[in-house]
């Protein structure tokens, strides 16, 4: 159900980001201190589509200023579709001091990555998108390579049709008890 809500939420914005002019990832964004910073200028929808490239052993991080409540939803697509490509993203979530909060490894569609919260403490928050093998975000392990698009979103709110999946499964889960 949590893979089902994360792919949902991100879903709900990620045509609203995609219809916007991609922001593009620029090297050298191999840390938390080196990531691209995306002003919520460029997210005028309250989403933002970023195209980025791995290659073994690259990680890339973007961060955001964000404010405690805030609810954010990330997920990576691959440019090659599910049928084509086997990338295999892993995205960190880092805090305003620059330790790990969270991590996610399969929770988007085949091996790509999704994942939501509620932001705890206000401040300059990244997101690292590293490939399966590097949970230590630093490039140590992985071999992926590919090009994906980071979709980043704040305050998702799902559109009627979602609503009307979360409604559904919300039953579901009462009709078992």
């Amino acid at each position: 159900m949590k893979k089902l809500l994360s792919t949902v939420a991100v879903l709900s914005f990620a045509a609203a980001a995609f219809a916007q002019t991609p922001v593009v990832e620029s090297e050298a964004n191999n840390s938390v201190g080196a990531a691209n910073f995306i002003s919520s200028a460029l997210y005028p929808t309250a989403a933002v589509a970023i195209d980025g490239s791995l290659n073994p052993g690259d990680v890339d991080y973007f961060s955001f200023d964000l404010a405690q409540g805030d609810r954010v939803a990330v997920a990576t697509y691959d440019f090659a579709g599910p049928n084509v490509s086997n990338l295999d993203t892993l995205i960190g979530v880092f805090g305003p001091g620059g330790a790990l909060f969270d991590s996610d490894d399969d929770d988007n569609i085949g091996f790509l990555s999704a994942y939501q919260f509620v932001v705890p403490t206000s401040g300059r928050w990244s997101f690292a998108v590293s490939g399966f093998g590097d949970s230590d975000f630093n490039g140590t392990g992985h071999t992926e390579e590919g090009d994906y698009k980071f979709v980043f979103a704040i305050n998702p709110i799902p559109e009627p049709a979602s609503l009307s999946l979360l409604a559904l499964g919300a039953l579901a889960a009462l009709r078992r008890r």
